[in-house]
């Protein structure tokens, strides 16, 4: 993890300390994280967001600004889509298929 500014009663000490668990890039603040690192993405918790690092849904790549939506999708599996719309949920792309990133039932890459 990165290092931010550590602070204490809400005043900075001058001191450097360690980021959060997960946690890529907290420089203004050591308790306040504002990029993830790979595979984990900012927790909302009430509609909030809580400056803390959680693990992205299964079969998400990146879910950098929020941990329950996936920015992008591992190998072999592809956005589900509702009204032809993201949901920032990834599914297995069809049988046989390498590569389905936009859309989880259109394949851009069969197997050879």
């Amino acid at each position: 993890p990165g290092y931010g500014h550590q602070y204490r009663n809400d005043v900075d000490t001058g001191l450097c300390a360690k980021c959060s668990d997960n946690c890529k890039d907290c420089s203004q603040n050591s308790t306040v994280c504002t990029t993830c690192n790979e595979g984990y993405g900012l927790l909302i918790r009430n509609g909030t967001e809580t400056a803390e690092c959680d693990k992205c849904p299964d079969n998400c790549k990146s879910c950098s600004t929020d941990s329950t939506s996936c920015d992008e999708c591992k190998d072999g599996y592809g956005f589900l889509l509702k009204d032809g719309q993201k949901t920032g949920q990834c599914q297995s792309c069809p049988n046989k298929c390498l590569s389905c990133p936009d859309d989880s039932t259109k394949c851009d890459k069969c197997e050879e």
